[in-house]
């Protein structure tokens, strides 16, 4: 007010004594108007401060971070553009959308070269399962074992492949629930077994690509325990010991599978032994690791010469047991196993 910034003038131009003159009835406060506008910045000039820089122009301004389309905007944009939007879809969806499941998998499955795409598509998907049996079968049919162990080749991203282990797992864990609930009912097998789970991972080369993700991040610990499990959940729901006539010696791949239940062969000749071994002597403190890697040494080497042979010659497995079991002497899963 001392300033000027609130003294009022008549928005005519006129004065106080003009209107008085003219003896108008009509109330002033409708005819006043603030001198120099009281929401109106003061020239800052006028006290000596620094002229503020004028707004930048829409060429020059920072861009956003989200992708927004044109109409002239490239195929190529416009694929950005879309991967963001069903990035963003993802990140809305909880453990009970199961009714997403389908939208889940097309992004799994088409989006495979999109890694964030990818990663929230994997843990979506490991989350359903979990808390959902009545998927289990429905997925082994519709073609998630393959796009789980494509992402897994593409992306070697330690989320990738901890999502991607995990996310199978749980397949094989509700398999074997399930098959358990069957036998209690007195009911028949279901038309979808773990073995049918099973020979899909080894046709679509997943020893190679689990253990690969292991030799990869070794001191992921929680890449080496789910890689663990996965091997003892394989070996366990194995019945026989096998593997195609197809299979090439010296090659990582197998050429053709035309039987199942060949886990314990495949996943001792991709070095499954010493990674499990060497996951136990690294993280001799995670009882729940060695309880997996106790599992997974024993399913390996009931029935398989090369895993004996193997662990009677260095000795390593022998140790990692004993180690282990000497350790965690209240752990129920790590005694077990070990014996």
């Amino acid at each position: 007010a001392r300033e000027g910034g609130c003294r009022l003038v008549f928005a005519d131009g006129s004065t106080p004594g003009d209107r008085a003159l003219a003896g108008s009835s009509e109330p002033l406060h409708r005819l006043l108007q603030p001198a120099q506008g009281i929401l109106k910045a003061k020239d800052s000039r006028a006290r000596g401060q620094p002229k503020r820089p004028a707004a930048l122009s829409a060429a020059t301004q920072v861009p956003d971070k989200r992708t927004r389309l044109a109409p002239g905007d490239s195929e190529e944009r416009r694929h950005a553009f879309a991967v963001q939007q069903l990035q963003q879809h993802l990140d809305s969806l909880q453990a009970d959308d199961v009714h997403e499941l389908m939208t889940v998998q097309r992004c799994l499955r088409d989006g495979v070269d999109e890694n964030t795409l990818v990663v929230r598509a994997l843990r979506l998907l490991s989350a359903f399962l979990e808390n959902h049996l009545s998927l289990h079968a429905r997925v082994v049919q519709q073609g998630v074992i393959p796009a789980i162990l494509a992402a897994m080749q593409r992306h070697r991203d330690i989320d990738v492949l901890v999502f991607g282990i995990t996310s199978m797992n749980h397949i094989l864990e509700g398999f074997r629930t399930v098959a358990a609930m069957d036998r209690d009912d007195g009911a028949e097998g279901a038309a979808l077994s773990s073995d049918d789970f099973i020979a899909q991972i080894a046709k679509h080369s997943g020893p190679d690509a689990i253990t690969g993700a292991m030799r990869h991040f070794p001191a992921c610990e929680a890449l080496q325990d789910r890689g663990c499990r996965c091997f003892g959940l394989l070996c366990q729901a194995a019945r026989e010991n096998k593997v195609s006539q197809g299979y090439k010696k010296g090659h990582k791949q197998e050429s053709s599978v035309t039987l199942r239940s060949q886990a314990k062969t495949l996943l001792t000749r991709h070095g499954a032994v010493e990674l499990v071994v060497s996951a136990m002597l690294r993280f001799p403190t995670n009882a729940a690791l060695q309880a997996n890697g106790c599992m997974a040494l024993g399913y390996i080497g009931a029935g398989e010469i090369k895993a004996k042979r193997r662990s009677s010659k260095g000795g390593g497995v022998l140790s990692a047991l004993a180690e282990a079991m000497t350790r965690h002497t209240a752990d129920v899963g790590v005694q077990r196993f070990g014996c």
